[in-house]
């Protein structure tokens, strides 16, 4: 009987000794199951990382080609404008010089020198003649009012009136309305005379010649003629003020040179 209960009792511990080893066995490998899990988990996320930075970097190379090749196209718009208004400017001066030298053949010597500013210009016949006269400005502004780019038309300017255009930051926007809505309605300008101030100063009265366009809602200045302040910085002439009605007095006041009435 005592033999029975010491056999069943090394068994008992024998069994307990056993579940303990089991259990700390189980214990370990989910341990080592868990760890591994683990491990590959961060294996993935750093993978993945990996994978996002790549394509952050892809897209940013990306952008920065983007942008450059952009930057690149306004560059060579920009000096297609420029290449384009010069080239203009160059075949117009020979076409003025052409004209005054005819305009000097077919004048008498005895009769009075008539200014070859003074003819009517149609809106088809402006062209770009740069900004060396006053004269030139004033068609130049106007051809590239009806036909050039934004930065062009503000290249007329002086510099107070540009930084007040560039200072509007819609200013683009009502120009492209403005040349919408005006556009249409221009027929063709004359440059009547010419008032000096001093040296870099000069008033020029134009007559601006417009047809009331239908369904603009756009009304006609009360007199065609106007007065236009300009300014001459460096060797261009720029417009130096806002343009007003011309008044009579104007032509009794100061050095004025009449080109045509």
């Amino acid at each position: 009987m005592a033999l029975n209960w010491q056999i069943n009792h090394v068994a008992m511990k024998a069994f307990n000794l056993t579940s303990v080893v089991l259990i700390v066995l189980a214990a370990g490998i989910c341990g080592i199951g868990v760890h591994l899990s683990e491990q590959k988990e961060i294996q993935r996320l750093r993978a993945e990382n990996q994978e996002l930075l790549a394509q952050q970097q892809a897209l940013l190379a990306e952008q920065q080609a983007t942008k450059a090749a952009s930057d690149a196209q306004a560059a060579t718009a920009n000096q297609v404008d420029v290449d384009r208004a010069e080239l203009m400017r160059l075949r117009n001066e020979v076409a003025q010089f052409r004209r005054e030298r005819d305009l000097q053949k077919s004048t008498p010597t005895n009769a009075p020198p008539q200014s070859p500013y003074g003819a009517y210009i149609k809106k088809d016949q402006l062209t770009f003649l740069g900004y060396a006269t006053p004269e030139s400005t004033l068609q130049s502004m106007w051809w590239a009012f009806l036909n050039g780019t934004y930065d062009l038309a503000n290249q007329s300017l002086s510099p107070q009136l540009l930084a007040r255009q560039l200072r509007d930051e819609k200013g683009q926007e009502k120009f492209e309305n403005s040349r919408k809505l005006s556009g249409p309605m221009f027929k063709g300008m004359q440059i009547l005379g010419k008032k000096t101030i001093s040296e870099s100063n000069v008033e020029m009265k134009i007559r601006i010649d417009s047809a009331q366009a239908p369904n603009t809602g756009v009304a006609l200045p009360k007199s065609p003629i106007q007065i236009q302040p300009m300014i001459k910085i460096g060797d261009a002439w720029k417009l130096s003020g806002s343009i007003r009605q011309y008044q009579p007095e104007w032509d009794q006041e100061g050095q004025v040179e009449i080109y045509s009435r």
